[in-house]
């Protein structure tokens, strides 16, 4: 058989002739190769199925390993980090802000407490508790403040009006007046004089009479006048047994020299020793419940009857005040009621504030 007749079959990359009659065996041959060839390519192809798979199966162990890991939740800052190398500690803090508010709310009630009680006067006598408020300055008590203005520039002589309201020329000479001190029974201090005849008029509900003395921008409110200390505190018992509460002390009208007219400053000057021959009678007539109010009234009469002619305007408020208490005594006489008694202490305080203004 030449190489014609001969079959050409290329198994694993050889050329193999093989004879016709032999075909059948080549086929087989062929077939076999074939199959080993399928069977080690299938070899081939798990091998590579498994290295896959444990690559996978690698690949999940290392998935599972970080999600175990990330579980926790991470939350970010969205502030930046304070550095507290030099931060204060808590308990500072606190102590701080606690002194801080503690402060504020003294200043508070400080301030609210100043402007409750400041200026109040201490009562003189320890027995009593005065009702008394803070001071300032407002009008004079009886409406109008008298003022002392001399309209004369070191002169001889200076043109002041009378009685009858026209001009008339008066010599002037320096004069003394004494200083005219008693004791008072004082049932408040006021800063204006609305808060004063509040009290004032608490104080008449209970049938007592007082009178408001303005002075250094403070208003003074007084239920009675006595030339001792002792009959002072006897008035202030029987105003204290009416829940009125009052205290004793000392007060003055301090003299000064003053350029006036010789007649009107003689008549002033009289007029302050009279007064303080008034004082005991009349506070007998409280303290004891007996007297002859007719004893209070000759001194003042006498004095009404030597006014001088050409009495200036700052003696005219005094003239005034004398009237007013020659007025309560004759009231008293005729009804003799606790209201009208205390009239009379009332007029007598008034003289003697008329005589301050003068003095001034």
């Amino acid at each position: 058989m030449d190489k014609g007749n001969k079959i050409s079959v290329r198994i694993n990359g050889e050329d193999t002739y093989l004879d016709r009659k032999e075909d059948s065996e080549a086929q087989k041959e062929v077939q076999m190769a074939q199959d080993e060839q399928a069977s080690a390519i299938e070899d081939w192809m798990e091998e590579q199925e498994k290295q896959k798979k444990k690559a996978s199966n690698d690949h999940d162990v290392h998935s599972n390993s970080n999600s175990k890991s990330n579980d926790i939740s991470v939350l970010e800052r969205t502030y930046p980090i304070k550095n507290n190398r030099f931060g204060v500690p808590k308990t500072i803090k606190r102590m701080v802000m606690a002194g801080a508010s503690a402060v504020l709310i003294g200043v508070d009630l400080g301030y609210m407490m100043l402007r409750l009680f400041a200026g109040m006067e201490a009562p003189e006598a320890s027995s009593s508790t005065a009702y008394q408020d803070d001071v300032t300055q407002q009008e004079a008590a009886s409406g109008k403040k008298t003022t002392n203005e001399d309209s004369s520039t070191q002169g001889e002589t200076t043109a002041d009006k009378g009685n009858g309201g026209q001009a008339v020329a008066a010599s002037k000479s320096t004069m003394t007046f004494p200083t005219v001190s008693a004791f008072v029974v004082q049932a408040g201090i006021f800063s204006t004089k609305e808060k004063a005849e509040i009290m004032q008029s608490a104080i008449a509900t209970k049938g007592f009479k007082s009178y408001v003395w303005p002075r250094d921008g403070q208003f003074y409110l007084f239920a009675g006048v006595a030339g001792s200390k002792a009959e002072a505190e006897q008035i202030a018992t029987l105003l204290k047994a009416q829940q009125v509460e009052v205290y004793v002390k000392d007060w003055s009208v301090s003299g000064t020299e003053k350029n006036v007219a010789q007649p009107e400053g003689e008549w002033v000057q009289t007029g302050a020793n009279e007064w303080q021959t008034l004082l005991n009678p009349a506070a007998s007539l409280i303290t004891s419940g007996s007297g002859d109010a007719g004893t209070l009234v000759k001194p003042i009469s006498s004095l009404k009857s030597t006014i001088p002619e050409n009495i200036t305007e700052q003696a005219a408020p005094l003239q005034q005040s004398y009237n007013q208490y020659l007025s309560a005594i004759q009231s008293y006489q005729t009804n003799q009621t606790n209201a009208n008694l205390w009239a009379i202490q009332v007029s007598l305080l008034r003289v003697w504030y008329g005589y301050e203004q003068y003095v001034q």
